[in-house]
């Protein structure tokens, strides 16, 4: 029996990544608003599970997701491998470049499960920044490869540097105003920002500053949900081998 595994046109990956991230989210979020952990004005994502039971939802949510996240990376890399395998030898780096960033992306959202907000803040912000900015350029290098690579129809190249330019401007918008108003909510307010309400100073910026994110994050989800238009076409094989030939018996 051959020792063999074949999936065919493998579109669920991205759609289980989305849906993981997705419904995590929002199941902390209402568990969040109802113990009156947050307000329902928009918390910050990384907001909706800061504190115990949603921090367990939300943690074991984005492991899960990071993990399909990075299985979605891996396959994409084996089908741009295929497309490019007659490619200039640059682009061919670009792709296995674009796979190392999209691996440690992933790696980061894990760390930001590993380190909610409400215990080490420092490693928290640092681990979503290393998210943002690697899967910023993993996008940004799919789109290029997306321009470079025949095959792909011209209208998901078009709508991958969309995304790509909706993401790079709110991303640009949220290191902006996540500082100016993290400094100035903690300068004036007591209570902590998962709490706001329209009456508190400084709402404005900070209502926009999660907006930004959720959007932005909420981009890349689609982003990475395009992939499966190529998935489909495709099935992914898996084989074991003998790391040694078996010898073949003499009469």
């Amino acid at each position: 029996m051959d020792a063999t595994v074949c999936w065919k046109n493998l579109t669920w990956p991205p759609i289980l990544h989305i849906g993981i991230l997705s419904i995590g989210t929002l199941i902390s979020f209402v568990v969040a608003y109802s113990k009156g952990d947050v307000s329902a004005y928009l918390p910050f994502i990384s907001e909706t599970g800061a504190v115990v039971p949603e921090m367990c939802i939300f943690s074991l949510c984005l492991i899960l997701g990071s993990f399909v996240g990075a299985i979605v990376i891996c396959y994409r890399h084996l089908i741009m491998t295929y497309f490019l395998k007659a490619a200039d030898a640059k682009l061919q780096k670009l792709n296995h470049f674009g796979f190392a960033i999209g691996l440690i992306s992933m790696a980061g959202l894990a760390g930001v499960a590993a380190f909610p907000m409400s215990t080490v803040l420092w490693a928290h912000l640092l681990a979503a920044g290393i998210h943002f900015t690697l899967a910023m350029l993993y996008v940004f290098l799919q789109t290029f490869i997306s321009y470079r690579t025949p095959g792909i129809p011209i209208h998901l190249c078009r709508l991958r540097l969309a995304l790509s330019i909706v993401l790079l401007n709110f991303l640009f918008l949220l290191v902006i105003f996540f500082p100016l108003s993290q400094f100035r909510w903690n300068k004036i307010n007591s209570h902590v920002p998962a709490l706001k309400v329209p009456e508190d100073q400084v709402f404005g910026i900070m209502f926009c500053s999660s907006l930004f994110e959720w959007i932005l994050y909420t981009s890349f989800l689609v982003y990475m949900l395009t992939f499966s238009i190529e998935f489909r076409n495709f099935h992914l094989v898996i084989s074991v081998v003998p790391s040694e030939p078996k010898p073949v018996p003499v009469s």
